[in-house]
């Protein structure tokens, strides 16, 4: 009985470490994917259109429904704070969803910029991100180039790096 107490705690032990590796590689591919969409949302408010920002909010809030599943991987410290951030992702992609009015959706999508800025911030990512703020109003997003410069909240260019993403570990 007692070998067989010492095997389970063993294999218990064996196989435990392998659920936040799994959550940390499935929550990043995810989040990669959500920065994406956002990017484009990004792109295309820039250039004054509204064309596929629903299709990526829709991306954005699929991501992010998959990513609050796997959510039991994560050390418990951290739990609040990621969910936290998610379902603010997601919500705000969905008030993205449907509408052509480009100002509404700078608004929205200065929102949404906030739970991602935070996210990178706090949990980093492989990739590297600039993080730029216009001048005027102070409304930030987050780009993985440095040029060409894309402001989506006018249609040109006007803002400036503020800082960056470093890579942070689970």
């Amino acid at each position: 009985m007692k070998a067989l107490i010492i095997s389970i705690t063993f294999l218990t032990f064996l196989f435990l470490p392998e659920v936040s590796p799994l959550f940390a590689q499935d929550h990043k591919i995810l989040m990669e994917q959500v920065i994406e969409h956002y990017q484009k949302i990004g792109q295309s408010l820039s250039k004054g259109s509204t064309e596929e920002v629903t299709q990526h909010a829709n991306a954005i809030i699929t991501a992010t429904d998959q990513i609050m599943k796997l959510q039991e991987g994560l050390p418990k410290e951290k739990s609040e704070q990621f969910n936290m951030l998610m379902k603010q992702t997601n919500s705000y992609a969905k008030r993205l969803v449907g509408s052509k009015d480009i100002e509404e959706l700078r608004t929205e999508f200065d929102v949404l910029s906030h739970p991602l800025i935070g996210y990178l911030n706090t949990f980093g990512s492989d990739k590297k991100y600039f993080i730029y703020a216009c001048e005027g109003d102070m409304t930030m997003w987050i780009q993985e180039n440095k040029e060409p410069q894309q402001d989506p909240y006018c249609d040109s260019p006007c803002g400036k790096i503020i800082d960056e993403t470093v890579k942070k570990g689970d």
